[in-house]
């Protein structure tokens, strides 16, 4: 089983991982990122995040998503 790169275990408690599968969707991937990090419909009541916005990485995903998080933190207030 690969280790993880965080060690997890203070959010699992007393759970046991069972199986581990890694996977990549060769299918998934982006033909062409949009520009922004996300997209966010007039009024705010719509935001899109992914790995098409802004990488088609784990990491642009995660960064997408943090400027989801935002624009949504935004357009509450």
């Amino acid at each position: 089983m690969p280790r993880p790169r965080v060690d997890a275990r203070p959010w699992l408690q007393d759970a046991e991982v069972l199986d581990v599968v890694l996977h990549r969707w060769r299918d998934a991937t982006p033909n062409v990122a949009y520009p922004k990090r996300c997209w966010t419909a007039r009024g705010g009541r719509l935001v899109l995040a992914g790995d098409a916005f802004g990488g088609s990485r784990v990491e642009g995903a995660f960064l997408s998503g943090l400027a989801a998080a935002s624009a949504v933190a935004g357009a509450e207030q």
